[in-house]
């Protein structure tokens, strides 16, 4: 009689209960109001606005429902089963879910474990069963006791959640129809004597008509499925009737809340249905947000470190695979250093990827002990003791073809899984062992220095090759004065004499770099030019320039090696000859020079050493000198990056000379030249150039050393034959 008193008093007053939710919230008590939404989607923003909304509209007389897609792929919901996010929604003030599809994100068993932990909000559907016995895997309905009222609201989920679905996600659940449903709860929902019961979910308008119809114990409809039939122009109204039962239609989109509310106003009892839109009016709850916030920032760093773990395990893994010509590779995350690699694993990060100590086993195995040691490692809790796994798929697949459980395999592990360590004995079962204590580390390096070489060698050019150079260029740089006086013998021009070491200008047109190469057989001959016109020139802050000087130069630098397969060493035959213009009268100045000794290049350190003997003629002071030489050359490319257009590069090169004769113009002399060049734009280039140098000059008497630095811009034009 209670029942129906009620909603007689319910119905009479329907028509009038569209009055705006500001408008009277001072005006009027809450007896039970019901806030409703979906698609938060795994957004913590969104997720933080919402706790606001609550914040601002619900008592100890209020719901918040969440018709599904709660949940979504964001990396707060992925990463710790959506355990932190949906401590956080229930903190927000979120009481109930009917759990749409994204809810199975993580498989039925995952969601029935939320619906048994008190930390989260309550999981409720009736229609969402067990595809065997037929009876609901959640809660059906919840009773609320409110206002001296008994309430019962049964929840219904989306009919869509397994064709939106992965199978694997959803298996061994049906989902019911909504009548098939109601008429399953229908003796349970009796019992609970309830004064109204509500119907909530994601309902269209033929699943209310049908519902409304057949069960009369439904008093009213709560949805929010507007593309299910209530857009239309025939419902564009929030509020619709079936069978004389109102339908509450919220809204849609992920951003906006329905708020459905039951008030006493004057002694008169009046229903109000309004939307919220969490925009600006919503800010985010500032300590939900900043709690959510952290612990996205930990869950990012947490995938980042992962990812490297993946990648440099993936490229130690395909690499070993590779060069032991095995089936599969196996390795414990323990073996490797987790340096994140950029690019791919070269002889410039092999040390900061692999461990000195591991060492490797090959043998075979069965590949039904390979299944067990692939699930095994899927389970294990702690990730560290999840394994490295190259040439073999998650599913179990080795070169596309599904492992045979009788069919062997050559397998590549670590020595400490082969003896069964970190938990999988599996590997004990392995026979017919081939290659044992193998050094993981030295095994890659010899590998990669061999590839290197390899690629050099495919990368010669054809027997014969010619380059042509034609570049203009400017800079400033700290010029060596005092080399540039003793080439003046003892004829110094009085600009000259007074001026120390300084910077200069210069502007330089040149062809440098003119190479000509010839291979045959065992015999390499190669032949460098450069020509060069220059001019220097400095100028004080008052006054006239006070040094001009001419540079130009020629340079031609001939070479013969011969190529010992069997050998590391090269005998070779360098020659050098300059020649200096400058405007001074006196003789014209030529320098030759011919060294020949053994050099040996070291591709794992981009370097080359050559060591003989050497002597040298200074056709302008009559003198000839004869001793040693050595040269060291590191020489090293690196990819494009960033602004960088082409690959940059650096050069290290280190020269001495020792003359012990007594008329030498030069008794000691060295240099280092360090050059780094980089690519700006198409075809101009800024090169950053630091010479050391130090020298005796018997003729003047003179110990001198110095640096000069210099930068240059050029623009440079290249023929290649």
């Amino acid at each position: 009689m209670h029942r129906a008193v009620y909603r007689l008093a319910l119905l009479a007053i329907t028509l009038a209960f569209l009055v705006p939710v500001q408008s009277v919230a001072q005006e009027s008590s809450n007896r039970f109001s019901i806030m409703f939404g979906w698609k938060t989607a795994g957004d913590h923003e969104l997720l933080a606005r919402q706790a606001t909304a609550y914040r601002q509209w619900k008592d100890n007389r209020s719901l918040a429902i969440s018709f599904g897609a709660l949940l979504g792929p964001t990396l707060i919901v992925r990463h710790d089963t959506a355990d932190q996010f949906l401590r956080a929604a229930h903190q927000a003030g979120l009481d109930y879910v009917i759990p749409a599809a994204p809810e199975f994100m993580f498989g039925v068993e995952a969601l029935r474990r939320f619906a048994d932990t008190d930390d989260y909000p309550r999981i409720i559907s009736a229609n969402v069963v067990d595809e065997r016995t037929r009876r609901p895997i959640f809660e059906p309905y919840a009773t609320w006791y409110v206002s001296g009222l008994r309430i019962c609201v049964v929840a219904l989920s989306d009919t869509g959640v397994i064709r939106e679905s992965k199978d694997a996600d959803v298996t061994g659940i049906d989902i019911l129809t909504p009548d098939e449903a109601l008429r399953g709860v229908s003796v349970g929902v009796a019992r609970e004597n309830a004064d109204l019961v509500i119907v909530a979910g994601r309902m269209d308008r033929s699943d209310i008509a049908e519902i409304s119809r057949k069960h009369p114990f439904v008093d009213l409809f709560l949805t929010n499925n507007q593309s299910g039939g209530f857009s239309d122009p025939k419902g564009t109204t929030s509020t619709a009737f079936y069978s004389g039962k109102p339908v509450y239609v919220g809204p849609e989109a992920g951003n906006q809340l329905g708020l459905f509310s039951v008030r006493d106003r004057e002694g008169f009892e009046s229903r109000e249905f309004a939307s919220l839109t969490l925009g600006d009016a919503y800010p985010p709850e500032p300590e939900l947000l900043a709690s959510l916030t952290r612990t996205l920032d930990e869950f990012k760093r947490r995938e980042t470190e992962e990812n490297n773990i993946q990648k440099t395990g993936g490229a130690v893994a395909s690499l070993l695979q590779g060069i032991f010509s095995a089936d599969a590779v196996l390795l414990e995350r323990q073996s490797l250093f987790y340096y994140p690699l950029a690019d791919s694993l070269t002889m410039f990060n092999v040390r900061k990827v692999i461990r000195p100590y591991t060492k490797l086993a090959v043998y075979s195995m069965k590949g039904s002990a390979l299944k067990s040691i692939l699930e095994e490692s899927k389970s294990k809790a702690d990730p560290d003791y999840r394994l490295i796994i190259a040439g073999m798929t998650a599913e179990g697949k080795i070169d596309s073809i599904p492992a045979g459980d009788e069919t062997d395999y050559t397998v590549l592990t670590t020595t400490h899984l082969r003896a069964g360590g970190n938990g999988y004995p599996q590997f004990r079962e392995g026979t017919n062992e081939r290659q044992t204590d193998l050094n993981a580390l030295l095994a890659v390096e010899r590998f990669l220095v061999e590839k290197e070489e390899r690629i050099r060698l495919a990368s010669r050019p054809q027997k014969w090759n010619a380059v042509l150079n034609l570049s203009v260029a400017s800079n400033f740089s700290k010029t060596d004065v005092d080399a540039d006086k003793a080439a003046y013998g003892g004829a110094v021009p009085n600009p000259l004499r007074g001026l120390a070491d300084q910077f200069f200008g210069f502007l330089r047109f040149g062809s440098e770099g003119n190479t000509f190469s010839y291979k045959h057989n065992r015999h390499s001959l190669s032949s460098r030019l450069d020509m060069v016109y220059q001019r220097n020139g400095t100028k004080p802050a008052n006054g006239t320039i006070l040094y001009r000087k001419m540079n130009d130069y020629i340079k031609l630098n001939p070479r013969y090696e011969y190529d010992r397969p069997l050998f590391g060493t090269r005998p070779y035959i360098d020659a050098s000859i300059n020649s200096i213009l400058y405007s001074a009268q006196g003789k014209h100045p030529i320098n030759a020079d011919v060294s020949t000794g053994l050099s040996r290049k070291f591709p794992k350190y981009w370097l080359s050493v050559q060591l003989g003997i050497n002597g040298a003629r200074d056709y302008f002071n009559n003198l000839s000198s004869l001793g040693t030489s050595g040269t060291l050359l590191i020489d090293k490319s690196f990819p494009a990056k960033s602004f960088l257009t082409s690959p940059a590069s650096f050069r290290s090169e280190t020269k001495f000379y020792w003359y012990p004769t007594a008329q030498a113009r030069h008794q000691f002399r060295h240099e280092n030249y360090n050059r780094i060049t980089f690519q700006l734009i198409k075809k101009l280039n800024l090169e950053i150039n630091v010479r050391t140098y130090s020298y005796t000059n018997n003729t003047l008497r003179k110990t001198a050393f110095g640096v000069v630095y210099d930068l240059n811009l050029n623009y440079g034009m290249q023929w290649k034959f």
